[in-house]
């Protein structure tokens, strides 16, 4: 599942600040980009978020949101 940032608010900021504040590991869209393809558009995904559920049960996903939720807005009223 992708999650498009507002702006100015980027990716890479939101997951070291999910992980800091929260404890909650995220993956940067960017980390999902090709490397080295001619035609992809640099910094893409630098305002997504990629969250997997594939192995998370959901009582784990739901405190996960509620925790990804705190820090958004927090991002938000400091920017």
């Amino acid at each position: 599942m992708w999650i498009s940032l507002p702006s100015p608010l980027r990716a890479g900021d939101i997951v070291a600040r999910a992980q800091q504040e929260e404890n909650l590991r995220l993956a940067p869209g960017t980390l999902f980009e090709v490397q080295g393809d001619p035609h992809a558009v640099v910094d893409r995904f630098a305002s997504h978020i990629r969250l997997c559920f594939a192995w998370a049960e959901p009582r784990h996903l739901t405190e996960g949101v509620r925790r990804l939720s705190r820090v958004l807005q927090r991002a938000l009223q400091s920017n």
